[in-house]
C-alpha cells in the first residue's frame, strides 16, 4: 500500500508561511513540514506546532538564506562581509568545486539549527534542505552523517522522482513543468544517489513528487496526481514536497534584502489554496490511513 507524506519546507520562514501550514495541517492533508531555525518566524512556527500532534516536524537545515544562528567569525567560509549567508547556491557550489567550503562551518552551523529546536522541546523527525543543499554539496552530506550520529535522526531527505513520473504517466496523468525543471531533477537524483552512500543507515521515502511541479502546481492537476499517487497498487512510500503560504511579506524588499528573492513566490498561494480546496480534503479524508509523516518511516 501507498504510504504518503504531505509535507511543506519553510515553516518558520515567515508568519504567513506558519499560517498556511498550520492551517492545512489543522484540516488534516498536511502531514509533515520541516523548520527553518533562523527564519522570521521560527519561534512562532514550533509553538503553534506544538497544538497539532499529528504534524510531523523536521529540520529544514539552511545554510544559502539569512543569518547563521552561530557567530559569523566562527563560520567563515558560509557567510559574506554582512555576516549573512550568500542567498546563493550556485555561489555555494563554486566555493565547495574548489575547496573553499568548509567542512567544519557547515556542521558547526547545521548543529546549532538542530540544538535549537531540541532545546524547544522538539526532536527532529528528520533533515532535509533548503534548495536541496543537503544532497547536493559533498560538505553537507558529510556534516548530516555527524548530525545522524549526535542526535540520532535516522530519516533524511533524498529525491527519487522519475520512476513516479513514469506511472504515473501510465495511468495517462502528466504534470506541467519545463526543460529546466527536468535538468534540476535529472542532477538531484544524481547528488541523492551520492547522498545515499553516504547515509547508508537512513531512512527515506522511496519515492518523492514536487521537483517537476515546483512552481507550477495548480489545483485541477495536482488533485489529478494526488488521486493517481494514492491509488497505484505498489508498496512504496512517497514524500509530497510543497511551498505553501499566504506571502505578501515575501516581497517586501526589507525581506528580500534579509533573505533573497523565491521563484515560488507567486505559487505558494496557489499551493496553500489546493491544499485547502475540499476537493483535496475529501481526497486525503478518504485515504486518511494512508497518510504518514517521517516519524512513521
Amino acid at each position: 500500500m501507498i504510504k504518503l507524506i504531505m509535507h511543506s519546507d519553510d515553516f518558520g520562514l515567515h508568519a504567513q508561511i506558519n499560517q498556511a501550514v498550520i492551517d492545512a495541517a489543522s484540516k488534516g492533508v498536511l502531514s509533515s513540514a520541516s523548520w527553518m531555525a533562523n527564519g522570521l518566524a521560527a519561534e512562532e512556527a514550533l509553538e503553534a506546532a506544538t497544538a497539532i500532534p499529528s504534524l510531523g516536524i523536521g529540520i529544514h537545515l539552511n545554510i544559502v538564506r539569512g543569518r547563521p544562528l552561530s557567530d559569523p567569525a566562527e563560520i567563515p567560509s558560509l557567510v559574506d562581509a554582512r555576516g549573512r549567508f550568500f542567498n546563493s547556491v550556485g555561489t555555494l557550489l563554486r566555493k565547495s568545486y574548489l575547496g573553499q567550503l568548509r567542512d567544519e562551518d557547515i556542521h558547526v552551523e547545521y548543529r546549532r539549527q538542530v540544538r535549537r529546536m531540541i532545546g524547544k522541546g522538539l526532536v527532529p523527525t528528520h533533515f532535509d534542505g533548503e534548495k536541496h543543499t543537503h544532497i547536493i554539496l559533498p560538505g553537507s552530506r558529510r556534516a548530516v552523517e555527524k548530525l545522524r550520529k549526535e542526535f540520532d535522526v535516522q530519516k533524511v531527505r533524498t529525491i527519487s522522482e522519475r520512476k513516479l513520473h513514469t506511472m504515473l504517466a501510465a495511468d495517462g496523468v502528466s504534470m506541467s513543468t519545463s526543460i529546466r525543471q527536468h535538468l534540476k531533477l535529472i542532477f538531484l537524483e544524481h547528488a541523492s544517489s551520492q547522498a545515499r552512500k553516504c547515509w547508508k543507515n537512513m531512512k527515506t521515502p522511496d519515492l518523492f513528487f514536487g521537483v517537476l511541479s515546483s512552481s507550477r502546481l495548480n489545483s485541477a492537476e495536482g488533485l489529478e496526481a494526488l488521486r493517481a499517487i494514492l491509488s497505484l497498487k505498489i508498496s512504496a512510500s512517497v514524500e509530497w514536497m510543497l511551498h505553501p503560504g499566504y506571502c505578501d511579506g515575501l516581497a517586501r524588499p526589507d525581506f528580500i534584502s534579509e533573505f533573497g528573492s523565491f521563484f515560488l513566490l507567486d505559487a505558494r498561494a496557489k499551493e496553500a489554496e489546493f491544499l485547502l480546496s475540499d476537493q483535496v480534503q475529501e481526497e486525503i479524508a478518504r485515504n486518511r490511513d494512508k497518510l504518514i509523516s517521517y516519524r512513521d518511516l
